[in-house]
């Protein structure tokens, strides 16, 4: 379920966007970060830790588009915070 969920947020609707999330910062973000980098390359990935822990993960993708036979290569990115 989790999986699907991030894979839901892969898109480009979605970028630039902020996605709070509660108790990320404690014991939840070590699940997330290890789904995301099942999804996403490991380097794509940057947490931003204070205290020992994580207070922002920016998650950074791309996505393909076909138009008049050239692929074009399209990057985003989203923050998901605590």
């Amino acid at each position: 379920m989790l999986k699907a969920s991030i894979q839901f947020l892969l898109k480009r609707k979605f970028n630039k966007h902020r996605i709070y999330l509660h108790n990320f910062s404690y014991f939840d973000g070590v699940f997330l970060i290890k789904v995301i980098s099942d999804l996403v390359d490991a380097e794509k990935i940057k947490p931003v830790i204070r205290d020992n822990r994580i207070i922002n993960l920016r998650v950074e993708f791309e996505s393909e588009s076909l138009k008049n036979k050239i692929i074009k290569i399209n990057k985003y990115k989203y923050s998901i915070k605590t």
